[in-house]
């Protein structure tokens, strides 16, 4: 299998599972489990995240990213973010995560964005921008 089937494969699953859990917890009400919270509140956070995207308020973007964050090898404190914002998310990025569905992997929300996959978790209770990864051979591509 290639690597953009397999990709291709993960996207399906995750919009099946996103479809499934949207199902049963508009069938069952609220889940009680130990992982309720992060994916009640992830949906809130994600319509908020997509909200700044397309205003390009690079402040609010800062403030739902989990701090220091790592970029080209650096730790970016908030003002530093703010001013990578342009480059971590080009037009062609803040389309796709505008629409792209989230896939639930090891915990984590991502969502697959070529050449990238931004991971969303919890930091300290808060839903947070945790980080990025490139796809070399996207890159490539």
């Amino acid at each position: 299998m290639t690597r953009a089937a397999g990709r291709a494969a993960r996207c399906v699953a995750g919009s099946l599972l996103v479809t499934a859990l949207a199902a049963t917890t508009h069938a069952s009400g609220p889940s009680r489990g130990p992982g309720a919270a992060a994916d009640a509140d992830f949906l809130p956070f994600l319509q908020e995240f997509r909200r700044a995207l397309e205003d390009d308020d690079r402040a609010a973007l800062a403030s739902l990213t989990a701090l220091p964050f790592q970029f080209e090898g650096a730790d970016l404190d908030a003002a530093a973010f703010r001013r990578i914002v342009p480059v971590l998310f080009p037009a062609a990025v803040r389309s796709c995560l505008a629409d792209a569905q989230p896939i639930l992997e090891d915990g984590r929300y991502v969502i697959f964005c070529t050449p990238y996959g931004f991971y969303f978790g919890r930091v300290r209770g808060e839903v947070r921008l945790l980080e990025f990864m490139a796809d070399g051979e996207a890159l490539e591509e």
